[in-house]
Order: structure tokens, then sequence, then C-alpha cells
């Protein structure tokens, strides 16, 4: 009966540079979503500024007008 040999020096430097690889993938693709995210962050910012803007001017009474406090004199 033989006893299985334990990795090459070769395969283990396979090995770990498939998951060097692997690990640096995952890193891109978290850190492309970090952007996404962060983008799309923003403008849904500017688009709640744009709303609230336009929700102060619909639902904001007029200004009261002036009322005379004294007849003016006629010149």
């Amino acid at each position: 009966m033989r006893i299985s040999e334990p990795l090459r020096r070769g395969a283990r430097r396979r090995q770990a540079g498939t998951m060097l690889i692997v690990v640096m993938a995952l890193l891109a693709v978290i850190s492309m979503l970090l952007v996404c995210n962060s983008q799309i962050l923003f403008s849904l910012k500017q688009e709640l500024k744009r709303v609230e803007k336009l929700q102060l001017k619909k639902y904001t009474p007029p200004p009261a007008p002036p009322t005379p406090s004294a007849p003016q004199p006629r010149p």
C-alpha cells in the first residue's frame, strides 16, 4: 500500500498563483461595485435635491401682499 505523496513544490506554487488570481479578481469586482454604488448615491442625492426644490416651490404659500401703513401724500 502506497501513501500519497505530498504536493510537490511546483504544484504548490501553481495553487498559490491561482488563488492569488482568484482573490485579485474578487477584489476587482468588489471595488467596481463600490465605485458604482458611490456614483449612484451621488446621482440620487442630486435628484433628491432637485425634487425637494420643486416641492418647496410648489407648496410654499405665496407671500402676503404688503399692507399700506399710511396714505401717500400727493405732490
